[in-house]
């Protein structure tokens, strides 16, 4: 009969001491070859299991910082990406911002020239319109001046052909050119006179 007996390591770094473990290995009876292999396999199987053990015991406190490094690093860098990705479209829209606001204050400054433009020329078109007034009405003010003074003319011809007559009248029929000629002068003088104030003031 082998027995196995395996002292378990106090720490990670430990190695088990094996030779407690070859001396329970050994053959009791040396005389015995199948006890003798069965020894030799038994003690193979010892020293694996103790590689085993060391083996398990080492990397499990070791593995874990490693990993949790590596997790730590990646959400590092994908929060480091994310942060650039934000800075840069954040600048993106201030600068689209700065554009659209420059836009704006040109679109002001054009319309308050074109309201500006728009109030002189309603100014314009009202003095415009006023000297339209002011003409329309010196036109109808000389339209009136001229049916009067045509009204005038044709009551002096009327006078004048009267007087004619009466001078023919009591000259017994001789027309004398002279008298008829001093009888129209006030008249012509009367109807005419307006005409060339007329003329002066136009």
């Amino acid at each position: 009969e082998i027995s196995l007996s395996l002292s378990k390591p106090r720490r990670s770094g430990d190695v088990p001491d094996c030779s407690s473990t070859w001396a329970s290995l050994a053959p009791r009876a040396p005389g015995d070859k199948s006890r003798k292999g069965r020894g030799r396999r038994a003690g193979e199987e010892g020293v694996s299991l103790a590689r085993e053990t060391e083996t398990e015991s080492q990397p499990t406190a070791s593995r874990v910082p490693i990993k949790s490094l590596q997790a730590n690093s990646k959400a590092c860098k994908d929060g480091l990406r994310a942060e650039q990705e934000c800075r840069n479209g954040t600048h993106f829209l201030e600068h689209q911002l700065r554009r659209a606001q420059e836009v704006l204050r040109g679109t002001e400054t054009q319309a308050a020239i074109c309201n500006q433009t728009v109030v002189t020329l309603r100014a314009s078109l009202e003095m415009a319109k006023a000297d339209r007034r002011e003409q329309l009405a010196r036109v109808q003010e000389l339209e009136g001046d001229t049916a009067a003074l045509k009204q005038q003319l044709q009551n002096a011809l009327a006078e004048v052909e009267r007087l004619r007559q009466r001078n023919d009248g009591a000259s017994g029929g001789n027309n004398d050119p002279a008298s008829s000629a001093n009888a129209l002068s006030p008249l012509v003088a009367a109807v005419f006179l307006p005409l060339g104030l007329w003329d002066l003031q136009a």
